[in-house]
């Protein structure tokens, strides 16, 4: 049985393509994100020559700037969607964000970055994806976004208050994929933070708590 699709515009017939780039993320017909991790790696790449040619001449504090500057938008643009890429992906780019921060460290190839990360205060790949999605769940949390129908609060019962309360729902799922979109692993990330956290209506004083609180989970990636 064929499985292609057939959409017409104007009695034009659209091409199907394998991926294209819209608003500067590259989303394939999969929804695995390969093209779209292999760019940031290869922008990565790129920096991270010129901060090699330029580290000399520049102090610890204005390397870091440019990281902010010129890499981390790379690292934070999307990660929301395409975070639910493989291991592997992840593992791409942690590998160049390593290399930025040995770089910048003036360290070799081989050399423990844990300890540099925490210093000039950059966080690992995978702990911008927990704070990011921790984020977006605090818009969801607290502005009650009616477009976010796949992502439900629990709230009291009545005049009972119960230990779920102020958690989100976790959706059963039974495919693997599923368990890496954002309305699986958002609800999990929000559930895990202390309450110190969550009970935090401000979205500005949230983000600092949140980020200071996963600048101390660095050494344990």
């Amino acid at each position: 049985m064929s499985t292609e699709i057939n959409i017409e515009i104007n009695n034009t017939k659209l091409k199907c393509i394998d991926e294209a780039k819209y608003l500067g993320i590259v989303i394939d017909s999969k929804l695995v994100w390969n093209s779209h991790i292999n760019n940031i790696c290869k922008k990565i790449s790129q920096i991270n020559c010129i901060f090699y040619r330029i580290r000399d001449v520049l102090s610890l504090k204005i390397l870091r700037n440019l990281y902010y500057a010129f890499i981390y938008p790379y690292l934070t643009y999307g990660i929301e969607i395409w975070s639910s890429t493989s291991a592997k992906n992840i593992n791409n780019i942690t590998k160049c964000q390593k290399r930025i921060i040995r770089t910048i460290m003036f360290e070799t190839k081989l050399a423990h970055t844990s300890p540099y990360f925490i210093y000039v205060r950059i966080l690992p790949i995978q702990l911008i994806i927990r704070m990011k999605i921790a984020e977006y769940m605090h818009k969801i949390f607290y502005n009650n976004n009616k477009n976010n129908a796949n992502i439900n609060i629990r709230t009291n019962y009545g005049n009972i208050i119960t230990r779920n309360t102020g958690k989100f729902f976790i959706q059963r799922s039974n495919t693997t994929k599923h368990l890496k979109f954002i309305t699986n692993t958002g609800p999990r990330i929000w559930n895990t933070l202390p309450s110190e956290i969550t009970d935090n209506k401000s979205y500005n004083s949230f983000k600092i708590s949140l980020k200071n609180y996963l600048y101390e989970k660095i050494s344990e990636e």
